[in-house]
C-alpha cells in the first residue's frame, strides 16, 4: 500500500529535494510537494524521483490545499516551519492526519526563547504530532516548546551525500597537489555569515603569515557586490552542489564565522568531503560535526584573534594532521544519512498507523 505524504515548504533547497527523491525511490511513498519558487540567492536546479509531485504554492488557495487533503487521504503531512498560517490552519483543520513541525530555530535559553516556546506551544504544538529537527540546540527549543522526547527526531538536515562522499573518495586517493593550499568558505554573501568582516580578516593572514593559502568562496547574495578583490580570495559564486562537489577536489579547511546561522548545511557537505573545519559557536552544526581539537576548532563570534589564532593554527599544522581531522569529519557527518532521514519520517507514520 502506497504511503501519501503532503510536505508543505516555503523554499525548496537541493539537499531537501534529495531526501525527498531518497524517500519516494527506497519506499512505497508518493509525495505531494508545495513550495515558494526557488530564492534567487540559491538557484538550484532541481530533479525529481518518480512519485515526487511539485506543487507551486502561488497557484493554490487555501480550498485548494484543503481539497487536495481530502482527495488524497494523506497519512503524513509535513509541515516546514511556522511562517506561513495557511500551511498551519490546514494542518488544525485534518486533526486527524498524522502531522510534523519541522523547524530550526536554536534554543539559547533567553527570555525570548522562552517567550516564544510559550507562544508556539499555546498556539502551534498542540496541532502537531512530532517535530523533526537538526540538531541538538533544535531538540532542546522542541522540548521547550512542549513536545516529547519521543515525539522529537533529529537529523532534518542532509547533504546529497553521494556528491560529496564522491569528492572524499577522490581526496583520499588523490596525491598532494603542488599547487596553492586551499581554504573554503560556502554560504550566502550576507551580514549573518560576517562575510564581509571574514574577507577582510583573511586577507591580513594570506598577505602576512600564510603565502601558501588561498580562500575559495562559494555563493552569493546581497553581499556579493561588494566582495573584496584580492588575488588570492577566490569568488566563485553560487554553484550547483554536483559542481561543488568537483571543485573542492582540492582543499584542507572550511571556515564558517557566522554570527547567526540555525544549522548550516554546508559544514555537513565539507564533513563528508573529509575537510578539517573552523566554526563559530553560532553555527548550529557544530553539535553534530565539530569536536574541539580533533576534527575542527570553535571560536566565539564576532571574536576576529580568536577566528586567526584558529585558521593560523590549523593551516600550521602538517598534511597528515589536517587529513586524520578530516578522516573524522567524514565519521561524524555519517551520522545523519538519506537513510536516517527516510527511516525517521516512516516511524513517524508507522507509530500513527499502530496508535
Amino acid at each position: 500500500m502506497k504511503t501519501r505524504i503532503l510536505f508543505l515548504y516555503r523554499e525548496l533547497a537541493g539537499y531537501m529535494v534529495s531526501c525527498m527523491n531518497h524517500l519516494c525511490s527506497t519506499r512505497q511513498v508518493e509525495a505531494d510537494v508545495v513550495a515558494y519558487p526557488v530564492n534567487p540567492e540559491a538557484p538550484f536546479e532541481f530533479e525529481f524521483a518518480p512519485g515526487v509531485k511539485i506543487c507551486p504554492r502561488h497557484e493554490l488557495d487555501e480550498d485548494s490545499l484543503q481539497s487536495m487533503v481530502r482527495q488524497r487521504s494523506y497519512n503524513l503531512i509535513f509541515c516546514g516551519g511556522w511562517s506561513d498560517p495557511a500551511y498551519l490552519r490546514l494542518v488544525k483543520q485534518f486533526p486527524d492526519v498524522c502531522s510534523v513541525l519541522a523547524f530550526d530555530k536554536q534554543w539559547h535559553g533567553s527570555l525570548r526563547d522562552y517567550a516564544a516556546a510559550i507562544y508556539l506551544r499555546s498556539r502551534i504544538v498542540r496541532h502537531f504530532d512530532y517535530a523533526f529537527v537538526p540538531g541538538l540546540e533544535q531538540f532542546r527549543f522542541a522540548r521547550a516548546m512542549g513536545f516529547q522526547a519521543n515525539q522529537v527526531a533529529e537529523g532534518l538536515y542532509c547533504c546529497d551525500q553521494g556528491v560529496f562522499e564522491a569528492a572524499y573518495t577522490r581526496r583520499l586517493s588523490a596525491a598532494a597537489s603542488q599547487g596553492p593550499r586551499r581554504i573554503w568558505f560556502s554560504g550566502r554573501y550576507i551580514s549573518a555569515k560576517c562575510v564581509e568582516e571574514m574577507q577582510r580578516e583573511m586577507a591580513i593572514l594570506l598577505d602576512q603569515y600564510l603565502p601558501e593559502w588561498e580562500l575559495h568562496c562559494v555563493g552569493t547574495g546581497a553581499l556579493f557586490s561588494q566582495r573584496l578583490a584580492h588575488p588570492r580570495i577566490i569568488h566563485h559564486g553560487f554553484v550547483q552542489p554536483e559542481e561543488l562537489g568537483l571543485l573542492i577536489d582540492e582543499g584542507e579547511i572550511n571556515i564558517l564565522p557566522s554570527r547567526f546561522e540555525p544549522w548550516a548545511l554546508s559544514v555537513h557537505e565539507f564533513a563528508t568531503a573529509g575537510y578539517a573545519l573552523i566554526v563559530s559557536d553560532r553555527v548550529g552544526a557544530r553539535t553534530a560535526f565539530v569536536e574541539e581539537g580533533v576534527n575542527g576548532l570553535i571560536f566565539p563570534s564576532g571574536n576576529w584573534p580568536a577566528f586567526r589564532e584558529a585558521v593560523l593554527k590549523l593551516c600550521k599544522a602538517d598534511r597528515d594532521q589536517l587529513r586524520r581531522m578530516g578522516s573524522r569529519s567524514h565519521a561524524l557527518a555519517s551520522c545523519i544519512s538519506q537513510e536516517s532521514w527516510s527511516e525517521s519520517i516512516m516511524a513517524m507514520v508507522q507509530r500513527q498507523r499502530v496508535g
